[in-house]
């Protein structure tokens, strides 16, 4: 996936990419994260993304860590604003409706989330 994402910017990197789906069971994070750091997503006009927060959820993980995974999570939605993009919708999984605890809040652990650039 990240060669096609690199390969989307054309001579000059002019080449505008209209909708880009990433559905990588988990890997997202990991992706976006480095698509945000080397600009990969400059050209993208809309990213719709499955989301997993399944690390919300793992029993091995302590609440520290739980908290850690989450601030990753937000760290990478405040990078795709940065780079322009607004969420525009999120939908959680109604095939897959499990739902984790964080500080008392309760938040699905699947879903589909909509980016469109301003």
């Amino acid at each position: 996936m990240m060669l096609r994402i690199r390969g989307s910017e054309g001579r000059g990197g002019k080449k505008e990419v209209q909708y880009l789906k990433m559905d990588i069971e988990g890997a997202e994070w990991e992706v976006v994260s480095q698509a945000l750091r080397h600009g990969w997503l400059r050209n993208v006009r809309q990213l719709a993304i499955e989301i997993h927060l399944e690390d919300l959820r793992d029993p091995v993980f302590t609440e520290a860590e739980q908290r850690d995974a989450a601030s990753f999570y937000l760290h990478v939605f405040a990078g795709l604003e940065a780079e322009g993009l607004g969420l525009a919708a999120f939908i959680p999984n109604s095939l897959n409706p499990e739902t984790t605890r964080l500080d008392g809040k309760e938040l699905p652990c699947y879903g589909e989330m909509l980016w469109l650039r301003h």
